[in-house]
């Protein structure tokens, strides 16, 4: 168990951030033990088959399922919406010395798999071959399916944002995770293989990682820089798969979608859709519509109140309304194909 003592301090220095490295590494962890997919069995699937020409003996074996898992994956990123680029670069600057000290941490007394000692030995190197090899995995296995993941992520940051307006700032933290419990101005955290502390008083920036990949864990990282890092599970997880199917749903409209009768199939489709916020780019990706196309029908459903809109850097996200969720229940569109 450690604890974190919440200050007026940590909170002025609390931000989101969105993390594809450690969407990338959990992601691994997944490689290691599908045993443990659960909600992301789906994706396995798919992913499995594209990255087999990618060393997941290597990575695998950075990013294996033991209690501890390397900070350097898991670190916050320099920025809001980082890209794996940057974050791969910032391995790189670090040198391999900083890595082989990490994974000697998360292999502990059991050797670390001869592949990766091997390549470790190589110096820069052998860095690089880990960067490329990541940077492989990302681009079969994780970058497809970016736009559903970071429409998650957007809809857990608005959730909990919404929630301080209401509850104030110790919401922002309440049910982030089962392990986790307020205590009067205390962050409690269960982790059983950490050796209890008393109360960190000196934690003064917390960054929260929103996650898909990550769920069901908690993860927490915790530098002598007094920063704070929480890699928890975004909330709606179990919708990021749904748009394996999507692609079908366009063509194969129920005949008793009486939504799609009220106002059009492909209408019906994004508005259902929409219960996670997006974009134009994404919807039009995913539908495989012009942006063009898209926004037309957005530019409808905003209309007639089913939609709401916000801005969010250059991007603009789309969401249901109340109303337009009472449709979607009442219709019956909002059931999902089955994926075998």
């Amino acid at each position: 168990m450690v604890a974190f003592q919440l200050s007026p301090d940590m909170f002025g220095h609390t931000r989101f951030n969105f993390s594809p490295l450690a969407e990338l590494g959990s992601a691994l962890v997944l490689f290691d033990q599908p045993a443990r997919a659960g909600i992301h069995r789906r994706w396995l699937l798919h992913a499995r088959t594209a990255t087999q020409d990618v060393d997941l003996r290597l990575l695998t074996a950075l990013c294996p399922d033991r209690p501890w898992l390397p900070s350097f994956i898991y670190r916050a990123a320099d920025e809001t919406h980082a890209t794996i680029e940057s974050q791969l670069a910032r391995l790189e600057q670090d040198g391999v010395d900083a890595m082989a000290d990490e994974m000697a941490i998360v292999w502990g007394q059991d050797p670390i798999p001869d592949v990766l000692t091997d390549t470790l030995r190589q110096g820069a190197a052998g860095l690089r071959r880990i960067t490329t090899a990541l940077d492989g995995f990302w681009r079969r296995a994780v970058e497809p399916y970016w736009s559903a993941i970071e429409s998650v992520l957007e809809d857990d940051v608005s959730h909990r944002a919404g929630r301080i307006v209401s509850g104030g700032m110790y919401s922002l933290l309440e049910g982030i995770h089962p392990e986790t419990t307020i205590d009067g101005d205390l962050f409690r955290i269960n982790k059983p293989h950490h050796a209890d502390q008393n109360t960190i008083n000196g934690c003064r920036r917390l960054t929260l990682v929103p996650s898909v990949f990550s769920y069901p864990k908690l993860i927490i990282d915790h530098d002598e820089s007094e920063h704070l890092v929480v890699v928890y599970g975004a909330r709606g997880v179990g919708r990021t798969w749904e748009g394996l199917s999507r692609g079908r749903q366009l063509a194969d409209t129920p005949a008793d979608d009486h939504l799609a009768v009220l106002l059009g199939r492909t209408r019906s489709a994004i508005l259902t859709r929409l219960d996670v916020p997006m974009t134009t780019t994404q919807l039009a990706a995913e539908f495989d519509q012009s942006a063009s196309t898209i926004s037309e029908h957005l530019a409808c459903l905003r209309a007639a109140g089913l939609l709401t809109a916000w801005r969010s850097g250059r991007r603009v996200f789309y969401r249901q309304t109340a109303l337009a969720g009472s449709l979607i229940t009442a219709s019956g569109a909002g059931r999902l194909q089955q994926v075998n």
